[in-house]
């Protein structure tokens, strides 16, 4: 009777441990996603106030280009050919041209759906038409590889618009492989994802890669490894406003050393729109 009742007793202790380490690990997990979910919703936060911002800011720098660039322009047409002024007026005009591709990626920022025509378009014809401009810029350390599907699958879309995706992309990818160079992959395929068939862009490097804290903050308007001459980091950010806009979705993956990969994912013209989870 002894033996039997210290058997029960260690079978009520083992099952109530059991029960104690499920519950653990169910809250842990549950403190985990808690956890992860109020992160993301910070992120959306900080992006949505530095988004707000930028429209700001863009719409009144933009007020000050207009009549910068009138002006300049009206000033060289008084002026003769060979007048020693005009040098300096082109350098103004060509400054304030670049500042107005700035407010104009800004405000594709803040602005991502906009812009985007519906409009049937192969893939892999569009990419292979930017990997085209992408080609004749590359230095001769990086290797470009293709792998296209033909015929691509066909989104709607605007064409200006994945190029601008590609070369973004892949300018990106060119500046992480120097100065040594490198292989720079760009695969265009339809897959399966998400309970549905999509369209999907990769552009992979095998470049110097990102550390977590750097990619947790690449989609960041403004927010640049490179140098000031490099960039104003605010290709990426694009980059990302123009996937969402076309109801699709970029992630990335990325160690140090070894290169990154981007992937971006959109809804065939046929499908609806991918679930962003």
């Amino acid at each position: 009777t002894l033996a039997r009742s210290l058997e029960r007793m260690r079978g009520e202790l083992v099952t109530g441990a059991n029960r104690l380490r499920e519950e653990i690990e169910r809250r842990a997990a549950e403190q985990a996603r808690r956890t992860a979910l109020e992160s993301q919703l910070r992120h959306r936060q900080r992006l949505e106030t530095v988004g707000t911002f930028a429209s700001g800011v863009a719409h009144e720098f933009n007020n000050v280009l207009v009549p910068l660039l009138l002006f300049t322009e009206e000033a060289m047409a008084e002026l003769p050919a060979g007048h020693a002024a005009r040098a300096d007026l082109e350098r103004v005009l060509a400054a304030a041209e670049r500042a107005k591709s700035i407010v104009s990626r800004m405000l594709s920022f803040t602005r991502p759906s906009q812009g985007v025509a519906a409009e049937r378009l192969d893939l892999g014809d569009a990419v292979a038409d930017a990997l085209g401009l992408v080609e004749a810029v590359l230095p001769p350390g990086v290797r470009l590889e293709r792998h296209i599907a033909r015929p691509g699958p066909v989104l709607h879309g605007d064409s200006t618009l994945v190029h601008q995706v590609v070369l973004n992309l892949c300018s990106n990818a060119e500046r992480a492989m120097r100065p040594h160079g490198g292989t720079l992959v760009v695969a265009v395929q339809q897959v399966q994802a998400n309970g549905g068939s999509l369209a999907e862009l990769r552009v992979r490097d095998t470049g110097h890669g990102m550390t977590p804290q750097v990619r947790d903050r690449i989609f960041e308007p403004f927010f640049s490894t490179a140098g000031r001459a490099e960039g104003a980091g605010l290709g990426l950010p694009v980059v990302k406003g123009i996937v969402t806009g076309m109801g699709g979705t970029i992630e990335v993956t990325s160690e140090v050393g070894v290169g990154t990969e981007f992937v971006v994912r959109v809804p065939l013209a046929d499908a609806p729109p991918a679930d962003p989870a």
